[in-house]
This record gives C-alpha cells, structure tokens and sequence, in this order.
C-alpha cells in the first residue's frame, strides 16, 4: 500500500503540476483574451467612426450629385437662353457698328463745322478790325457826300432861281 500511496502522490503531483500548468496556460489565455476583447472593442470604435465618415461622405456626394444635376439643369438652360439672345447679340453688334460710323461720321462732320465756324469768326473778327480802323474815313466821305449833295442842291436852286430861261424852257417843251 504504500508503494500504491506512493503512485498516487506521484500521480498527485504530476496532476497538480499538470493543472498549474493549464492555469498558467489558462491565465495566459485569459489576459489573451481580455487583450483581444479590448482590441475588438478599440476595433469596433474604429469601424463605427469608419462608418460615420463612409455615412457623412455619402451625404456630401448626394449633396454634390445633387448640386451638380442642379448645375447641369441650369446650364442647359442658359444655353437654351444664350441660343435665343446669340441672333439678337449679333444683330445688337451690326447696330452698334452702323451706330458708331455714323456717329464718326456726325463727329467729323462736327469738327469741319467746327474748323468753318473758327475760321469764319476769325475773318469776321478782321472785317470789324478794318472797319474799326477805317470808320472815320467812312464817317467823312458820308459826310463829304452829304456836303456835295446839299453843294448841289443849293447850287441847282441858285440856278433855277437866277435863270429864268430854265423855267422858260421847260415850257416850251
């Protein structure tokens, strides 16, 4: 019996070493574990945020997508409207152009005038410098004339009253 109580403390020691080793090998599964678990969780946080962005970047391409159908509906809207204004542009442009000649022309036309009236008041300013200097010569032949009228007349009037022969003939006409 005692080399079986022997056996047994044998067999007992070997079983005790043997379940501190699978506690060892369980501890160390089970700081493995928690290990995992936290690196699960810390995972998972990531893919949630993950999921947030993939979830926000899906709102702002809707949102783009959508602005942008917007913007292509508007484009071709104001094509349809730059097709429709493109004829009366053009014909704006020809109206502008036949506008701009003739005003050319009005202002050319206006500087000639210009350069007309100039030189017209520069020759009426001569006339009246002339007329200015030679007034009083003017002023003396009216009154030498006059003077030569009256001498006339008086001496017609002398005759006609001295002469009787001047009344005379005219009768016998």
């Amino acid at each position: 019996m005692a080399n079986e109580a022997v056996d047994y403390k044998r067999e007992y020691e070997k079983e005790q070493e043997r379940l501190t080793k699978l506690w060892d090998a369980y501890e160390i599964q089970e700081k493995d574990f928690e290990q995992a678990k936290e690196k699960i969780k810390v995972l998972e946080d990531v893919v949630e945020e993950k999921e947030r962005i993939i979830i926000s970047l899906r709102q702002v391409a809707e949102n783009r997508d959508s602005e942008i159908r917007d913007l292509e509906i508007r484009l071709s809207s104001l094509e349809r409207e730059n097709a429709d204004f493109e004829p009366k542009m053009k014909e704006l442009e020809k109206e502008l152009k036949k506008q701009r000649d003739q005003f050319a022309k009005l202002y050319s036309l206006a500087e000639e005038l210009d350069e007309e009236l100039r030189y017209a008041r520069k020759e009426i300013e001569i006339r009246d410098d002339w007329f200015r200097d030679h007034i009083n010569v003017f002023k003396s032949m009216c009154n030498a004339i006059s003077s030569r009228e009256e001498i006339v007349r008086e001496t017609a009037l002398k005759k006609s009253i001295t002469s009787p022969k001047g009344e005379f003939s005219d009768l016998e006409m």
